[in-house]
């Protein structure tokens, strides 16, 4: 058996248990007023100089030499795995899925300024350029400074064996690269990689490509009329499509492990802004849906917390329901 998105949506929702509850720092609310008038720009990694891509690798490197911001004996590098497997069953399929992770990938972009010193600019990898074409995308270079490495040598691994972590990341910038957590637990661990190509079959053959190409996200965008309508569209089959094809620490909640969450999640993101474009004035306040897993029926709404247990102060969904506004202040070119 091969790991499919639908299988990687299996894993995941079955992992771990939810703190339901909002906790660590106070809650920020959305100000109304912006001073936000030079937004950074988010790139697309491809377009970034070498040296860049090299400072940005070597930042998210040197997160494993700082502190623990929450309080845990091991690293701010292992600080975003760690909460995002505690919160899991919080963040994904439910409402708070897009926005959840909106901030989470600003977390962690300041974390590789104000800890590290990064003074580039944070990149997105879309992914919908690879469709067809996945293990040859520019970001899996095996440069030992400005590339992410590719799959490992020994394959695909099954989430069902009791300790799939053999598939370690053999070149690129994290060859050797050591991760602490997995899943809910300590177990330090080489960074896993384990390229899908699904069982052959035409739904799943070819990287899942049809998952993630330009008219399935096309499709997604012009159908969906609502939120409600068009994050479970966009978590379901794109999102979970590269997690599922990347494979190894991509797959648990412990996901961060893997530098690529970050550059995925911003692609995720600036696909929610996309939409969001078509028809601002009611799509920044379009926020529905369940707040919480199946079966709870609970309804979501702008004045939801989301907590980071620590990692951030906590914020109301609606504090982060546009891009350009003081508390994200950037936009995607």
């Amino acid at each position: 058996m091969r790991l499919t998105s639908a299988t990687y949506l299996a894993v995941l929702s079955g992992l771990a248990s939810s703190p339901r509850l909002a906790r660590g720092s106070p809650v920020a609310s959305r100000q109304e007023a912006s001073s936000c008038t030079e937004p950074a720009s988010r790139p697309e990694w491809r377009t970034l100089p070498d040296d860049t891509k090299a400072e940005y690798i070597s930042a998210v490197k040197c997160l494993t030499t700082k502190p623990s911001r929450i309080g845990l004996d091991t690293t701010l590098y292992d600080d975003f795995p760690y909460v995002h497997a505690q919160l899991n069953l919080d963040i994904h399929f439910v409402a708070q899925f897009l926005p959840w992770h909106r901030l989470f990938v600003h977390l962690y972009e300041t974390a590789l300024r104000d800890d590290c010193t990064y003074t580039g600019p944070m990149p997105y990898w879309d992914w919908m350029q690879d469709s067809g074409t996945f293990p040859s995308s520019p970001i899996f270079s095996n440069s030992s400074t400005s590339g992410f490495g590719g799959t490992s040598a020994g394959g695909w691994v099954s989430p069902a064996r009791p300790n799939p972590l053999t598939s370690c990341v053999t070149d690129g910038a994290f060859a050797d690269f050591n991760v602490t957590y997995y899943t809910l637990s300590k177990q330090s661990h080489c960074l896993n990689r384990a390229f899908n190509n699904g069982t052959g079959t035409e739904a799943e053959a070819n990287w899942e490509a049809a998952d993630y190409s330009t008219a399935t996200i096309a499709n997604i965008t012009d159908n969906s009329a609502d939120f409600k309508t068009f994050w479970p569209a966009l978590e379901n089959t794109p999102h979970g499509a590269i997690h599922a094809v990347i494979g190894g620490d991509m797959v648990p909640q412990t996901s961060p492990n893997d530098p690529l969450f970050f550059l995925h999640h911003a692609q995720v993101d600036r696909l929610w802004w996309i939409w969001q474009q078509v028809d601002p004035e009611t799509r920044n306040a379009d926020f529905s849906g369940n707040k919480n897993q199946a079966p709870d029926e609970t309804p979501a709404a702008l004045t939801d917390v989301m907590p980071y247990l620590g990692l951030g102060p906590n914020m109301t969904v609606s504090t982060v329901m546009t891009i350009e506004n003081d508390v994200l202040c950037y936009t995607y070119v």
